[in-house]
């Protein structure tokens, strides 16, 4: 039925949130963060917070790339009721963009179940994520080679949820609507985005967040598209 299966990247394949977190640990030794009174625990909650916070922001359109990674430090220390002038947010912002996307970690049973889909489909990514970075998590991943192409936001000029990138993405690769298929682990910008497009979609909901209105196919681990495809 399908030939074309298109993912989503951070939270999907690639384990944002325990690269994030070795990084984020390393810089907050580095920087000597414990001096100013704060535990990890709470400077990591403050990060993913802000982090969430700021990318519905990015994904609805009121701010930019930019503006994102100017305002996330600063924001995380207000929270956690520090002053930007005690510690080097630039700096930090800075070490945290570069050694950030350069970390391996993929979810759990993802390399097994590329090598296992490849054989049969053709992989694509979409990711609202930013090109340079995208690229940079997917060869660190060692999952680059999956696929040839990997569409952005900033590329196609369009962000999930709007069906345009979509559309994009489909017309790129010349993949019809019936036998495409999006798996992604947000549901507002990866399974409804996909659905207004058209699209068959599986939503990787480890944590099985509920939504009265999806009725469609849910996995809470990679391995468990294997039952699908």
């Amino acid at each position: 039925m399908y030939r074309h299966i298109f993912f989503d990247l951070d939270h999907t394949l690639w384990d944002f949130d325990r690269n994030s977190k070795e990084v984020l640990l390393h810089l907050f030794e580095k920087h000597q963060m414990d001096m100013h009174k704060i535990e990890f625990e709470l400077f990591l909650q403050a990060h993913y917070q802000t982090t969430r916070q700021l990318w519905t922001l990015y994904n609805q359109n009121q701010i930019d790339q930019q503006k994102l990674r100017e305002i996330r430090f600063p924001m995380i220390f207000e929270k956690l009721g520090i002053s930007i002038e005690a510690i080097n947010h630039k700096l930090l912002s800075e070490e945290y963009l570069y050694l950030t996307p350069r970390q391996p970690h993929l979810l759990p049973y993802a390399l097994e179940v590329l090598e296992y889909l490849q054989k049969n489909y053709q992989l694509h990514i979409i990711t609202n994520g930013f090109p340079e970075i995208q690229d940079l998590k997917l060869s660190s991943g060692g999952i680059q080679h999956f696929f040839p192409f990997v569409f952005t936001s900033a590329q196609s000029g369009f962000q999930k949820p709007h069906k345009e990138i979509f559309l994009h993405a489909l017309a790129t690769t010349q993949a019809r609507v019936e036998e495409s298929l999006m798996i992604g682990d947000n549901y507002e910008t990866d399974i409804m985005g996909a659905q207004n497009a058209g699209l068959d979609a599986v939503f990787l909901n480890p944590q099985k967040t509920k939504f009265e209105d999806y009725k469609g196919k849910e996995i809470t681990c990679l391995s468990e598209l294997l039952d699908y495809l």
